[in-house]
């Protein structure tokens, strides 16, 4: 999953180069600690959200609106 979400992210940045996974320890090179942060396999939902407080979600997740997140990003870098 991570690699499609990387892919996702780097095709809507306008990335047309290959995109490979890098073991963790090469990361580190480069990236310290950050590469651990990186690295975290995380499952969030709103399930608790939606069952306290009624809310429901509008937006997908991010693979549904990548290209939205990124121009929003891209945008607010000024």
């Amino acid at each position: 999953m991570r690699l499609e979400l990387a892919t996702a992210a780097a095709r809507a940045a306008g990335y047309k180069g290959e995109i490979s996974p890098l073991p963790l320890a090469e990361a580190r090179k480069t990236l310290g600690d950050f590469a651990d942060a990186l690295a975290l396999n995380q499952h969030v939902d709103s399930g608790k959200a939606v069952r306290l407080l009624g809310w429901q979600p509008r937006h997908g997740g991010f693979l549904d609106e990548v290209e939205v997140f990124y121009r929003a990003w891209k945008a607010r870098q000024g």
